[in-house]
């Protein structure tokens, strides 16, 4: 700034270099500014990518989970059919067994009373051949004893 110039002007002057100068730094900052803005923007824009990327994975695995949920409980579902079918069958085993063993009992009850009934049977032949027996010797005596009376002219 020249001595001569006039001092309305030189301050003028001082006030357009300072304007600019302020007009440079807000410039500057805007542009700092701008690029933070700019930085974040694309931070934003990555987290929000991420964020949307994630969401549909997300929402697919919690259906996955949800299908083997689902599949888990189908699984448990079939195995508890298949241990009441098999409880089912083994009762009626059980009943079969119970039967088969009630039928050999009574099958045994009947042989014994079988075994019992040929057991009085033979105890009765044996008693019939005893009394024949004893009839038999009896025909015997008297017969010898007629054959005596006979032979001996006493009557």
């Amino acid at each position: 700034m020249s001595d001569g110039a006039c001092p309305q002007h030189n301050q003028m002057l001082r006030d357009l270099i300072e304007t600019s100068t302020e007009v440079k730094e807000i410039k500057r900052v805007q542009i700092e500014h701008g690029r933070t803005l700019s930085e974040h923007g694309a931070e934003i824009s990555k987290i929000r990518g991420m964020y949307e990327g994630a969401v549909p994975n997300m929402v697919e695995d919690m259906r996955r989970i949800f299908k083997d949920q689902e599949a888990a409980e189908e699984t448990a579902n079939l195995y508890y059919a298949q241990v009441r079918d098999m409880a089912g069958e083994q009762e009626s085993i059980n009943e079969r067994l119970g039967k088969i063993a009630s039928d050999e009992t009574i099958d045994a009850l009947k042989n014994q009373m079988i075994s019992k009934e040929v057991h009085q049977q033979s105890i009765q032949n044996i008693m019939l051949f005893v009394k024949l027996g004893w009839v038999a010797i009896t025909i015997a005596i008297l017969s010898q004893i007629l054959r005596w009376v006979f032979s001996s002219g006493a009557i």
